[in-house]
């Protein structure tokens, strides 16, 4: 059961931030201060806001049933590596040899510190 809850925020803050990223990108005109008034008419940028806010609750299930330092460590890790992949394959962010490097190192700092 515990497994669910890990999969389940991880994959709701996933979407959170992608949500927001398409409710930012849909606008027709130039991005600025002036044009982030309609973003809230948006409904992924709503849609975001929901899933943004169940992390929360998902998340207080989940470290009750972790430890917290594995808990915030794996949680934070995978979605920082899944967004990345994510925004270089379909907003073709880039994705320079340095990123790999980074994603492998916090994926090896994520094992170090998940092994008690």
């Amino acid at each position: 059961m515990k497994w669910i809850f890990l999969y389940l925020n991880i994959t709701i803050s996933v979407m959170s931030f992608v949500f927001v990223k398409i409710s930012v990108t849909r606008q027709e005109v130039v991005f600025n201060l002036l044009n982030t008034i309609h973003i809230p008419h948006n409904i992924f940028y709503w849609l975001g806001f929901i899933c943004y806010s169940s992390t929360f609750f998902v998340y207080a299930f989940l470290i009750a049933q972790f430890p917290l330092q594995i808990a915030q460590t794996i949680v934070t890790c995978s979605i920082i590596v899944i967004i990345t992949l994510i925004s270089s394959l379909f907003w073709q962010e880039p994705f320079y040899w340095t990123t790999t490097v980074g994603i492998g190192l916090i994926t090896a700092g994520m094992t170090l510190l998940s092994f008690n």
